[in-house]
């Protein structure tokens, strides 16, 4: 059934099951000839036809493309505008001649930018890898499929010696990259100029539920630009982790506060960085705030004293909480033990596991706990 131009000797010659099919075409072309005929009478004038439309409703199969030559002219040049139609030409091939009628139909909006979106998006991955170059980096292949529009939304670059200057480069674009909602940059070497760019560019990423940016050193400047993206950011964040920065104790502040309001939250890891009086309260407002709170990993946070206090009096208000690690911290002294059992001993304490490595923690402070 390559061609249906076949003579009279090569159809003798074939199989019988194979002139059956071609009978069966011959027919099924003589009803398509047949009905468009009548739709012609009762609209001369052509009436819109629709391509999707059954014209044959029975069990005949639909014509193949080895039958028909099918011509597309488009009209109007701006494929932008929803309703733009295309006049489509088909033709059959069947021995002694040919009558072609003119079918129109109208494309959706996703068909007709279809074509267009395929060009932009292998030009801003040109972009992207020609900026890289411009500053001496090496374009990542995990930017690829997102900005091709492939992916899951998902862009986990770990380890990727990125620096402040590559993650410059990728930040640029994260404007055409609405639909990410996770975003991977650990241990990229981020300080930080680094920091804050991404901080502006994450402003267009509305669909972002995760952030990590574990073993950089994103700087005071970074977390204050993070902190205000974050506060003035209305998306769902469950995910939050600094862990290892380096961070001190205010600009921890800073982002514990911009998470407080974010009843979304679901896991927070601050560990490795500096928990002094102004982050303890600031994580005590969170633990009171966040209802969805289930993971906090704040281990060799340094929390001591008044700190550890207070988070301690935080931790009371907490009702979802499930996972909490406070390993390589102060709580082994008297004071800040004594707060942290009162909170584990509320009825309304949801705790299942709890990490206290490495605090210190002497008979007098094991009795309380137990």
């Amino acid at each position: 059934l390559e061609s249906t131009e076949l003579t009279e000797l090569s159809v003798s010659r074939v199989e019988p099951e194979l002139r059956a099919r071609l009978q069966h075409v011959d027919r099924y072309i003589s009803q398509m000839e047949e009905r468009l005929q009548t739709r012609s009478g009762i609209c001369p004038e052509n009436a819109d036809y629709s391509v999707t439309y059954q014209l044959f409703p029975d069990a005949t199969p639909a014509l193949e493309p080895e039958y028909a030559r099918v011509n597309l002219v488009r009209m109007g040049s701006d494929l932008n505008i929803e309703g733009a139609t295309e006049a489509v030409e088909v033709s059959d091939l069947r021995p002694g001649g040919s009558k072609p009628f003119p079918l129109r139909r109208t494309l959706t909006r996703q068909e007709s930018i279809a074509d267009m979106m395929g060009g932009e998006r292998e030009e801003l991955l040109t972009r992207y890898r020609n900026l890289c170059m411009s500053k001496g980096k090496t374009a990542l292949q995990e930017m690829a499929g997102p900005l091709l529009g492939e992916g899951g939304g998902t862009l986990a670059c770990p380890r990727r010696s990125l620096g402040d200057a590559g993650v410059t480069a990728m930040a640029q674009f994260f404007s055409y990259l609405s639909n990410l909602h996770t975003i991977d940059l650990a241990d990229n070497a981020i300080h930080d100029q680094g920091a804050t760019a991404l901080a502006r560019a994450l402003r267009a990423v509305p669909a972002l539920r995760e952030l990590v940016l574990d073993d950089n050193k994103i700087g005071n400047r970074g977390s204050e630009a993070v902190a205000d993206t974050m506060a003035a950011r209305s998306c769902k964040m469950e995910t939050f982790s600094v862990a290892r920065n380096n961070l001190g104790d205010p600009s921890l502040a800073f982002l514990l506060d911009s998470l407080a309001g974010k009843t979304s939250i679901v896991s927070i890891d601050v560990s490795f960085n500096s928990l002094a009086q102004c982050s303890c309260k600031a994580l005590a407002g969170v633990l009171s705030k966040c209802a969805n709170l289930r993971t906090l990993d704040c281990h060799w946070g340094h929390m001591r004293a008044h700190g550890a206090v207070t988070f301690a009096e935080g931790l009371a208000m907490s009702t979802s909480l499930t996972s909490l690690n406070l390993a390589f911290n102060g709580f082994g002294d008297l004071a800040p033990c004594s707060a942290l059992c009162d909170a584990l001993a509320k009825d309304t304490c949801a705790i299942v596991s709890l990490d206290l490595s490495c605090n210190r923690i002497g008979e007098k402070a094991a009795c309380l706990i137990a």
